[in-house]
């Protein structure tokens, strides 16, 4: 339902919604008839760049030639500097990867996708809330992601059959996250039994690229149980 979204954020207007919103109709009746290929595609039709060559919907009606991000309308994201620090002999034997390359997800055809493409639109709700009613789990994301919008993930929480959903997490005060140093706003916390959601501030949907430390940060205390 990115058309809401894009729609509330004045990207699209109301005709251009209603557009969206029949071709969203459209991906949602092959998930329910279990066509998740053919949905994946369809879907890359709207928004997605990834296999589909020309312009999608979403290119069409924003001016928007890249997605994650509310702030950013072009592709920068594949000019990272990542890419040559992913070169460097301390950052290779740091994440135990021995003298291979690193290889783009463009470089590399889709290696790491084209095996997902039956399972992309595929529904894991249930496997989700299992795992958030026995483990300890994070889910973080930037208030700047139009991909994958925080109000959705709101909406999915709010819904979502996990243990103390009624009781403490709809009722659950959610806290601002600052820097202990200087007092500025990391993001907000809402912390429920052995699940806490995270909301960076600043970021998109590619948290760790949009604030590092922040997301180092995060991740550490959240290892560590003291999120």
């Amino acid at each position: 339902e990115l058309s809401y979204i894009l729609y509330q954020l004045s990207l699209i207007d109301e005709q251009q919604r209603q557009i969206l919103q029949e071709k969203e109709t459209d991906v949602k009746r092959q998930i329910e008839m279990q066509q998740f290929a053919s949905t994946f595609y369809k879907y890359n039709e709207l928004y997605e760049e990834l296999y589909y060559t020309g312009q999608t919907l979403f290119n069409i009606f924003t001016g928007y030639k890249f997605h994650y991000n509310l702030l950013l309308d072009d592709g920068t994201l594949f000019n990272d500097p990542i890419n040559e620090c992913m070169k460097k002999k301390e950052v290779l034997k740091a994440i135990h990867v021995g003298n291979r390359s690193f290889v783009d997800l463009i470089d590399n055809k889709y290696a790491v996708v084209n095996p997902l493409i039956d399972d992309y639109m595929r529904s894991v709700n249930e496997s989700l809330a299992i795992t958030m009613n026995n483990y300890r789990v994070l889910l973080y994301d930037g208030n700047l992601d139009l991909f994958v919008a925080t109000v959705l993930n709101n909406r999915l929480l709010n819904v979502l059959n996990m243990k103390y959903r009624n009781e403490y997490y709809l009722k659950a005060e959610r806290k601002i996250w600052r820097c202990a140093k200087n007092g500025k706003v990391f993001g907000y916390i809402k912390k429920v039994n052995n699940f806490y959601e995270v909301i960076i501030r600043n970021a998109a949907h590619l948290v760790p690229r949009d604030k590092p430390r922040v997301a180092f940060q995060m991740i550490d205390i959240f290892i560590h149980n003291q999120l």
